[in-house]
C-alpha cells in the first residue's frame, strides 16, 4: 500500500474480487474511490482437452487406461491443503487403479514427500514439480481436486473445468 494522501496525481485501483474491494475501501482508505474489478479469466483456446496430451502424460507416468488419475495444481503451502488431499487419498490407497499427481512447488513440499514416502506410495503419488504445460496435465487427469483451507475462486478450478474434467473442491 502506498501512502497517497499528500499526492496530487490521480490513480486507479484494480482488484480481482468485490470482497477485496470492500475490505480495501472499508479498512485502508478513508476517501471515496471507485475501483475497477477485473474478474479472473482464462484463455479457453489454451485450456481445452487434448487427447494427445492425455496419452503422452499418462504414458510418461506409466498410467494405464483403466486407472484413475487424480490431480491438483498449485503452490505447495499449508493453506493449499494438499496434506488433506493425501490424508483423503489414504482411504483409496489400497485400490490399484487410483493414482495422484501433485503439480507445484513450495515450502510444504518436503513434508508431504516424507508423508508419502512413509506410506510407501512410490507408485501411487507423483510430485512432478512446476509444469509449463498445465493444460496438458489437466487433460491427463480424470478428476481435479482443490483441497484449499482458505482461497477465493481458484483459477486452477476454472482451468480444470475448462478442460472438461470434474472438480472436487473445498468450500
Amino acid at each position: 500500500i502506498v501512502d497517497y494522501k499528500d499526492r496530487q496525481d490521480t490513480f486507479e485501483i484494480t482488484q480481482v474480487t468485490s470482497e477485496i474491494n470492500k475490505t480495501l475501501l472499508l479498512e485502508l482508505i478513508d476517501e471515496e474511490i471507485s475501483p475497477t474489478i477485473v474478474h479472473n479469466g482464462i484463455d479457453l483456446r489454451k485450456y481445452s482437452f487434448s487427447l494427445d496430451a492425455r496419452t503422452r502424460i499418462r504414458r510418461q507416468l506409466n498410467i494405464k487406461d483403466y486407472e484413475i488419475l487424480i490431480g491438483t495444481v498449485g503452490r505447495i503451502e499449508y493453506e493449499k491443503g494438499i496434506d488433506l488431499l493425501i490424508d483423503a487419498f489414504e482411504r483409496f490407497s489400497e485400490k490399484k487403479n487410483i493414482k495422484l499427481v501433485i503439480i507445484g512447488e513450495g515450502s510444504f513440499k518436503d513434508r508431504l514427500i516424507d508423508l508419502v514416502s512413509n506410506k510407501q506410495w512410490f507408485e501411487k503419488v507423483f510430485f512432478v514439480g512446476s509444469q509449463n504445460n498445465v493444460p496438458d496435465w489437466l487433460s491427463a487427469f480424470g478428476i481435479y481436486i482443490q483441497p484449499s483451507r482458505a482461497e477465493g475462486l481458484s483459477l486452477a478450478v476454472i482451468e480444470a473445468l475448462s478442460v472438461g474434467i470434474p472438480v472436487i473442491a473445498t468450500d
